[in-house]
């Protein structure tokens, strides 16, 4: 599995010949299956072999399993704030997506486990201090916080340093073998 990240909330995950992405800034980004975290629509559209979904439910799309939970919804503008739970080659990828408060107790319940965790900190997403809560309640093995410019006083909440990386390359066996390690990567665009 490849792991690319591109800009603000989006990242390319690339399994064999499937390919998913989050929130694509423009109509070039193409993968066989499209995340939106904040969309005015709730559903799954289909279109010349490419999967979109926006929103909450139960999906699986080419041996992908994802799981849409929808977090805040805004009347005003009709937007939804989803997070995706994403199971490809047995790792458990959880996007918060756009959030900027921590979500309620009963959605955290939910998420199970999670190996690699894409939390969004800084101006307009989760404070530093919002965001460590939840990666102390979620436990996962690998945290990627996004967007870059806004990482550093996240580092500082949490004690730990950032591994930097043009993209994350990994397997289940490599989540196995870090054990019960957790591991920040920053992945640059």
């Amino acid at each position: 599995m490849v792991i690319t990240y591109h800009n603000e909330t989006c990242f390319k995950v690339v399994s064999g010949k499937v390919s998913a992405i989050v929130d694509p800034p423009n109509e070039k980004f193409k993968a066989d299956i499209t995340l939106e975290t904040r969309s005015k629509v709730s559903e799954i559209e289909s279109k010349s072999g490419e999967v979109n979904i926006h929103g909450g439910g139960e999906y699986e799309v080419q041996e992908i399993a994802v799981r849409g939970i929808q977090v805040h919804y805004d009347a005003k503008n009709d937007l939804a704030d989803v997070m995706y739970s994403v199971i490809i080659e047995g790792i458990s990828i959880f996007f918060m997506g756009n959030i900027s408060s921590a979500p309620s107790v009963e959605i955290m319940e939910n998420i199970g486990e999670v190996d690699i965790l894409f939390i969004p900190v800084g101006k307009g997403f989760l404070d530093p201090k919002s965001a460590a809560k939840l990666v102390k309640q979620i436990q996962p093995r690998i945290i990627v916080p996004y967007p870059p410019q806004h990482v550093s006083a996240f580092l500082d909440e949490v004690g730990q340093k950032c591994e930097n990386m043009d993209k994350l390359v990994l397997k289940k066996k490599d989540i196995i073998e870090m054990g019960e390690k957790t591991k920040i990567i920053c992945i640059k665009a």
